[in-house]
């Protein structure tokens, strides 16, 4: 393509009125194309936090390298005015363009990991999971949601935790788990084992034991359920 022929095609697609253009800019249109390419290709859109904070740094590096290589400094700031009027929006084009391929390709990533642990909790148990990963909570519920891990998947964890540890006394851990409160007592829960929770009845007034009782996992409340299994992965998070 000869030369005026590509101006004409740059032209025409960036909307140039050539009436408005200098005549020292309109011939230098496909220099300046390649000049901002360059820049565009030799830069790391995924460094910068926003759009605009990419464009302002293309537009410095596209600045540094004209005031060097121009003629004068005159041209050199046409040219940069020039850019940032005709070619800006290809510049933030470029931005979300790639930054939207890594967001892709990491989304996608994410999705295969998270994938491949839920096909494992499923099949070995969210305990078994972690004894044989050695992955921390912490890591697994980054990689996936915790909305996933629904009261089944708790009490099943709960339970091979027990079973692997053998019956737990709370006080040997921690202070007790408060199950939940009325006006005059304390609710618990000081003791776990593989079916069920003891729980303690404690007076409020005075912490005298006023009265004892079970319950089984099933027949939790989510809160409760939520505070024994946060137990459990702390533990196993320490190693313990």
């Amino acid at each position: 393509m000869k030369l005026n022929e590509q101006i004409d095609r740059i032209h025409e697609m960036m909307g140039i009125n050539e009436s408005k253009v200098p005549n020292n800019m309109r011939r230098r249109i496909a220099q300046m194309e390649q000049i901002v390419n360059v820049v565009l290709d030799n830069s790391y859109p995924t460094d910068y936090d926003s759009e605009k904070e990419y464009f302002q740094a293309m537009m410095e590096n596209l600045g540094y390298y004209l005031f060097e290589n121009q003629p004068n400094v005159e041209t050199a700031v046409q040219m940069i005015q020039f850019i940032k009027e005709y070619f800006g929006d290809d510049i933030k084009n470029y931005y979300n363009e790639r930054v939207g391929n890594v967001q892709e390709e990491h989304q996608r990533i994410q999705e295969n990991t998270s994938n491949k642990f839920i096909n494992a909790i499923d099949k070995y148990g969210l305990y078994r999971f972690f004894k044989s990963t050695k992955m921390s909570p912490e890591d697994l519920f980054n990689a996936i949601s915790e909305e996933y891990l629904t009261s089944k998947y708790k009490i099943n964890f709960i339970k091979d935790f027990i079973k692997d540890k053998g019956d737990i006394t709370v006080s040997e851990y921690s202070s007790p788990i408060i199950y939940k409160e009325t006006k005059d007592a304390i609710y618990e829960i000081v003791y776990l084992a593989e079916n069920g929770v003891h729980i303690d009845i404690v007076d409020k007034s005075d912490s005298d034991l006023i009265g004892e009782t079970t319950k089984h996992y099933v027949n939790l409340d989510d809160s409760g359920l939520d505070k024994i299994f946060n137990f459990c992965l702390e533990h196993i998070n320490h190693g313990d």
